[in-house]
């Protein structure tokens, strides 16, 4: 909550903020923002990368950019964070990055630089993970006076969107393994609701996992019908696990009280195709 005083009697300009954030792009006040590619992993030898801003909207639209460092939580929120913990390392220290500001027309383009700057000698080993922030700055028409409230007081909601992408570099080979932890699965049927499946994922090693979740139901007669695919989910260091809640899309005339349920985990990052976890439960 602000106040802004409008004049030497008025009480003020009351002005709510609203603060929303999307996974792969923005879409507000008539522009359609989407941000490509939606993580930056920098291979080994590569110093430069670059993010496509472009508005498929049908007015312009201004972003501020900016490094931070963020955290993922077991239910795979990822909050700022003000300190790192003592196994976390941040990449914001060796990223360069240019403009931090664009504005952007309709049906226009930008493209945001990224210069990795390693230290002589290279940092000690281990993950850095960043994330480059994309906020809108919104337009700020005149102030209207809501009705039934005092008339020196005006009210203007503004609405500020952002979406965040990763920054990662790794230093050394550094691995990493997953597993599905079965004492925690639970499938959930309650009638005329979406059947749901919860599954914890657990990750060990030295850096982040990235890959899809696939989950497919195997009839007695051998038949697969696909319940769920998540694609581009992570966990990301120094996170030991993901708790994952996922709606199933049940074909019609398929009844989930025999058979099984197989749930996998396939890393596309660093083994692309690689079964990394695998779990079967039984409904029989």
């Amino acid at each position: 909550m602000l106040l802004q005083p409008r004049h030497s009697r008025a009480i003020g300009s009351l002005l709510a903020i609203l603060v929303c954030s999307f996974a792969q792009g923005l879409a507000h006040a008539g522009s359609k923002i989407v941000i490509a590619p939606t993580r930056i992993v920098f291979a080994k030898g590569e110093r430069t990368a670059s993010v496509n801003i472009a508005n498929q909207g049908d007015r312009s639209a201004t972003l501020r950019v900016r490094i931070v460092n963020k955290r993922m939580l077991e239910t795979g929120l990822i909050v700022d964070i003000d300190e790192l913990q003592e196994d976390e390392l941040s990449a914001k220290p060796m990223i360069r990055y240019s403009p931090r500001q664009v504005v952007i027309p309709a049906g226009g383009s930008q493209i945001v630089r990224l210069l990795l700057r390693r230290p002589n000698g290279g940092p000690p080993r281990g993950e850095y993970r960043s994330h480059m922030v994309f906020r809108s700055v919104p337009d700020t028409p005149p102030a209207s006076t809501a009705e039934g409230i005092d008339p020196t007081i005006s009210v203007r909601v503004v609405a500020i969107l952002e979406t965040a992408i990763p920054v990662i570099f790794r230093e050394g080979e550094l691995s990493a393994t997953v597993q599905f932890a079965p004492s925690v699965t639970r499938l959930q049927l309650s009638p005329g609701a979406t059947p749901t499946l919860t599954v914890r994922l657990d990750r060990t090693g030295e850096r982040s996992v990235y890959g899809d979740l696939e989950v497919n139901h195997i009839a007695l007669d051998g038949s697969v019908h696909q319940l769920a695919f998540m694609g581009g989910l992570a966990v990301y260091f120094p996170t030991p696990s993901r708790l994952i809640n996922i709606g199933l899309r049940v074909p019609d005339g398929l009844r989930l009280n025999s058979g099984e349920i197989h749930v996998s985990y396939r890393e596309s990052d660093e083994q692309i195709g690689a079964v990394q976890s695998q779990m079967t439960l039984s409904l029989n």
